[in-house]
């Protein structure tokens, strides 16, 4: 936690920048730095937490898989 917490302060993101994309660029750059275990598993209670309190924004919804899905989308919008 204190590695992601430097990181975003690095970045100049608050918690609240806490995106998957953040996510994924975070563990990235811990592989870059010769990081490998307890990667991603470790970040799923940290995405939870603050989205539970309302202070990181919730997880974008996934993409159609078949253009069917995607007329469904787009008639329920």
């Amino acid at each position: 936690m204190a590695h992601l917490s430097r990181w975003l302060a690095g970045e100049r993101l608050g918690v609240s920048g806490l995106t998957p994309q953040v996510a994924k660029r975070f563990l990235a750059a811990r592989r870059a730095v010769g990081y490998a275990l307890y990667l991603s598993p470790a970040l799923v209670p940290l995405l939870r937490y603050p989205r539970g309190l309302g202070v990181a924004p919730a997880p974008p919804p996934p993409a159609p898989a078949t253009p069917a899905g995607a007329l469904l989308d787009r008639y329920q919008r």
